[in-house]
């Protein structure tokens, strides 16, 4: 999802326009993306909405604009509380302003061409004047002026880079874009009149210059700068100086973790400068970035003669692809069509060793070398000892079997003492984190997707998200395609079991051997992790799974379900997930509330919170899904979506029919939540529910109903009657869950019992009625436990912790929470 604030503010989600009502709600959404990923104070949004005149309940109103726009998001963590106010979640919510800002810098780096393409990308993203329909403010109309500051970069950008590409004609438009934009801006208007010369527009440049001498004095009373009126004067004599000057292309950025790779070829060179001649052989998975080293060194090498060949990646390689390159370069003898092998090979040798200075070779992607053009690598590298010859030697070593014919002739290659190997490993997280850095991508994961690949990680960030980019697809199919038909079955099927494959799972959903298995390591898609079989790659796996096809992609999960059965695997997660993706409506129903259990047992609600939701899309209206969908809102209520508790179990109660079971649960969480934001009707459902969980006689069901009402008096206020509340449910209490006996075990601290916690308790909890609430404060946050965090972090007592618990009760609407906050606040800070 996407917010847009160059031109009227908008949300984009899934490729359909949301439209944002009202502009001072346009105002913070505005805000919060030109500040994406940092934290925007409540103060600093009132004062942008309404200066001086705020409204009588100015943080409820803001709330409810927040509110609003996390729906239009689609949901409550795009807009993340964080004291002192909010922030909007990079990882969740992208921004034109951030794409631009990084087009624009990539541009900064790039060659001319691509350079042009991304400046075009960046200025199409503009639809309008900035913040066309925001509510008018001192900062927010600041930003406007800055954001047409951009585009004026942009724009000279892309202008600058098409006059140095020779391409003056199309520089003329988006000049004179700016020029009519800003008629006093001379260094435009200099590009324009250069760009109208270059074309052979001589009069129209002499016109604009004119245009703007008349634009100067009109104004400013000033006549033009030197340096345009020298522009006119060069322009009346024609100077040949004004002609498009001979360039010599500058490197781009720094190679991340390439320095020493780099230091090794350029050593090579040098010793080959001085008539040793030297081989390198440069070694890296497809993507790496082997290229993009050779192009560096040509950069630290701009006096030798470069002399480039490749081979094809055709299914069957042209015979000496590289010799007929280098001929296309070098001429002479070497064009003889009907010369031998060995009269080829000799004739490129002498001009090689004739040449006075030095000279690079460079032979590409030998891993898809014939026969013939070994056998030429072989012969140069024996020969070349006493020239000023680097031959440089690339190729992919992700692929290359134990009998392959090119590992024997690196074997040949490696033993001559002339050859040096360099290798090039993937980016270490740290370097991942440096290229991502301003992208809003998470660093993490993008190693995680990527394994550190330059290209893929590159082209991700390109894409602005961790979503699988269309040219990482097509590179991972075009690999997929050399395999044989049953090899790419067998691949399809490890991309589909997940992360890991067991090869005897793979050999049993696919009919796997040996041969075939080895095939798919040769291609160096998969590698071998101990016993397990892995993908380079994990973005790779998703490239191939997101290519089979839906109704093939859900036969395959069956047979994974199938086989995963067989062989006993409990563990219920993993085969819930298969079976959704077979269309198993039973399998999902029987394994992901199971999962989800699990899960709750160990805290990890969020995880609980997707299991009961894969299950209640298989759900029907039986009292099997009613309970499902208890369980479901129960987790809602811990993970803070309390709306979406309150429809969802409002819509349980109707067609809970007699079983009080479901009321009285259904009861405690709409009760809980009135609770907690300070609603009239809350006792009403606390009274009920204990009369419900003491008609049933089950302890847990005692021992929830007096939770809840410890809360509810707690929060108004009434220690003492808390303080009952939570002893008798400490003597309802029975069994050993550690989680329920955890939130007993807190509530009597909550609320000054004097008892001690009893039995095991799970740890968040181990951790307040340790003493370290705020380590305890992170480890419910993480369990996507909000509200419980906020409370510990109560208990923490500094003004930073309050200020945080603050921030997230207003966001929840707690409004009885957030008063106790406040009034510790109050006390915590002097003065």
């Amino acid at each position: 999802m996407r917010v847009r604030v160059l031109g009227p503010v908008d949300i984009v989600v899934g490729g359909q326009t949301r439209p944002v009502s009202g502009s001072r709600r346009k105002a913070v959404l505005a805000m919060l993306a030109l500040h994406r990923g940092e934290i925007v104070s409540t103060d600093r949004l009132a004062d942008a909405l309404w200066g001086d005149t705020p409204p009588a309940t100015p943080l409820n109103t803001l709330q409810s604009h927040i509110s609003h726009l996390r729906r239009l998001l689609g949901g409550r963590h795009t807009i993340v509380p964080q004291s002192p106010g909010y922030l909007l979640d990079p990882a969740r919510v992208g921004t034109d302003v951030a794409d631009v800002e990084r087009l624009i810098g990539e541009a900064g780096q790039a060659p001319g061409e691509t350079r042009a393409g991304l400046l075009h990308e960046a200025l199409s993203l503009w639809r309008g004047r900035p913040l066309a329909d925001v509510a008018p403010g001192p900062w927010l109309q600041g930003q406007a002026t800055r954001l047409d500051h951009l585009r004026r970069q942009a724009l000279r950008m892309l202008a600058e880079t098409q006059l140095a590409q020779d391409r003056s004609a199309a520089a003329v438009p988006p000049l004179e874009e700016l020029v009519a934009a800003h008629p006093l801006d001379e260094e435009a208007c200099a590009l324009l009149i250069l760009a109208l010369y270059r074309s052979g527009r001589q009069a129209d440049a002499l016109a604009a210059y004119r245009r703007i001498r008349q634009a100067l004095l009109d104004e400013l009373a000033v006549d033009p700068s030197p340096a345009l009126r020298e522009l006119e004067t060069a322009i009346l004599r024609q100077d040949p100086s004004l002609d498009l000057p001979v360039e010599t292309a500058e490197p781009a950025g720094p190679l991340l973790e390439r320095e020493a790779p780099l230091a090794t070829l350029t050593a090579l060179a040098a010793e080959a400068r001085h008539g040793e001649g030297r081989v390198a052989l440069i070694a890296g998975e497809a993507g790496v970035g082997k290229a993009a080293l050779v192009e560096r060194l040509r950069h630290e090498l701009p006096d030798a003669r470069w002399l480039w060949s490749a081979c094809d990646g055709l299914f069957t390689p042209r015979p000496l692809g590289p010799l007929h390159d280098l001929a296309g370069q070098l001429g002479g003898e070497l064009l003889d069509a009907g010369a031998d092998r060995d009269h080829l090979f000799r004739s490129l040798l002498k001009q090689l060793t004739a040449s006075p200075g030095l000279d690079v070779v460079v032979v590409e992607d030998v891993h898809w070398a014939d026969e013939a053009t070994l056998d030429l690598l072989r012969y140069l590298a024996r020969r070349l000892r006493d020239a000023a010859v680097l031959l440089v030697v690339t190729y992919r070593d992700d692929g290359i079997g134990s009998g392959d014919r090119l590992r024997v002739a690196l074997g040949d290659l490696a033993s001559h003492r002339t050859t040096r190997r360099v290798t090039l490993d993937p980016l270490s997280p740290a370097a991942v984190r440096t290229m991502a850095a301003g992208s809003g991508v998470d660093p993490a994961e993008l190693h995680r997707l990527t394994g550190g690949n330059p290209f893929y990680v590159t082209e991700v960030l390109r894409a602005g998200s961790t979503s699988l980019p269309a040219c990482v697809l097509d590179a991972v199919l075009a690999r997929a395609g050399r395999l044989e038909p049953a090899a790419r079955e067998v691949l399809d099927v490890a991309a589909l079991i997940g992360t890991r494959v067991d090869p005897r799972l793979l050999a049993a959903v696919a009919g796997a051997s040996s041969r075939l298995t080895d095939d798919l390591l040769v291609s160096g898609l998969l590698r071998t992790d101990g016993g397990w079989l892995r993908f380079r790659h994990e973005i790779a796996r998703q490239a191939v799974a997101a290519s089979v096809p839906p109704h093939h992609a859900a036969a395959v999960h069956g047979r994974i379900l199938a086989a995963l059965r067989d062989g006993g695997c409990d563990d219920d997660a993993r085969l819930a997930f298969h079976a959704e993706a077979a269309g198993d409506a039973a399998a999902v129903l029987a394994y992901a509330p199971a999962a989800a259990r699990h899960a709750h047992a160990l805290g990890s609600h969020r995880e609980a919170a997707a299991q009961l939701e894969r299950a209640s899309r298989f759900a029907g209206l039986t009292a099997d899904a009613i309970g499902l969908r208890g369980e479901q809102a129960t987790v809602m209520v811990r993970r803070g979506r309390w709306i979406d508790t309150v429809i969802a179990t409002r819509a349980l109660l109707a067609g809970a029919g007699p079983s009080p079971a479901h009321r009285l649960y259904g009861l405690i969480r709409m009760g809980v939540i009135a609770a907690r934001r300070g609603e009239p009707d809350r006792w009403r459902m606390l009274g009920e529910s204990a009369t419900l969980a003491s008609a049933t006689n089950e302890p847990q069901h005692l021992v929830l109903a007096l939770l809840a009402r410890a809360e509810a008096y707690w929060l108004e206020g009434r220690w003492a009657e808390a303080a009952r509340a939570a002893e008798s449910a400490d003597d309802a209490v029975t069994g050993g869950d550690p989680w329920l006996l955890g939130e007993v075990a807190a509530w009597l601290r909550r609320t000054g019992s004097a008892r001690p916690p009893r039995g095991p308790l799970t740890e968040p909890y181990s951790l307040l009625a340790g003493g370290d609430p705020a380590k305890a404060a992170r480890l419910l946050a993480d369990l996507g436990c909000e509200y419980d965090a906020a409370l510990a972090l109560l208990d923490v007592g500094d003004e930073a912790s309050l200020r945080e618990a603050l921030g997230v009760f207003t966001a929840l609407g707690a409004t009885p929470a957030a008063d106790l906050a406040r009034q510790r606040l109050l006390a915590a800070v002097p003065g």
